[in-house]
């Protein structure tokens, strides 16, 4: 078959015109402008079926990961989420899965040997694991800081490092957001250009 003879399938949206589904989405702000709890928002309102801010969001199970949060502020940032939604937390069930790995020693995602390849790790396996078991079609990443421990400003570690991410979005059919802070200077990211160019979206 030609691809003359078929025809080619339209953009789906895990967040409407933000966010395209089963793709990596870098989503960049300063510290302390509210990613962590808009991206908690985004996963809860994927698991209720519900809009983000009046944008449509596909309803699927969703997993929102945490480095820096502990699962006591995890649990009562959702029950605020909730309060604001006017949405019983325990219609979440199943639907919404909430980790925190704050003070895990080897949170990194891969490592790199010495001609620079990259090297999934445990921490990788056992996150492409529980997005499996829950069958969570959009995941949440907090934050690049603790998941790649690269050189940022190398082209190749974080190419390599945003392949790896994509392969995970191919291979369990999830959406993928990291969040990530922009440099001193001001910039929408911190580090190479390979930021931008090896992820389909940036928020």
């Amino acid at each position: 078959v030609t691809l003359s003879e078929i025809e080619p399938a339209p953009v789906s949206w895990a967040l409407q015109d933000f966010c395209p589904a089963g793709e990596l989405v870098l989503f960049t702000g300063p510290g302390s402008s509210g990613k962590s709890l808009l991206g908690q928002q985004l996963a809860t309102c994927a698991a209720a079926s519900l809009p983000l801010l009046g944008v449509n969001v596909a309803p699927c199970n969703a997993m929102y990961l945490s480095c820096e949060d502990s699962e006591r502020e995890l649990h009562w940032r959702q029950k605020h989420i909730c309060e604001a939604l006017d949405l019983p937390m325990a219609d979440l069930d199943g639907c919404l899965h909430l980790f925190s790995l704050r003070g895990r020693l080897g949170n990194e995602l891969c490592t790199f040997d010495k001609s620079g390849r990259l090297i999934p790790s445990t921490t990788y396996g056992l996150i492409e694991e529980k997005i499996i078991e829950a069958d969570a079609r959009l995941v949440i990443l907090d934050n690049v800081g603790h998941l790649f421990t690269g050189n940022e400003n190398d082209r190749g570690n974080v190419t390599q490092f945003a392949n790896l991410l994509n392969r995970l979005a191919g291979e369990t059919g999830a959406t993928i957001v990291l969040l990530a802070h922009p440099n001193k200077s001001g910039a929408d990211y911190s580090g190479s250009t390979a930021w931008l160019n090896a992820v389909r979206a940036q928020i």
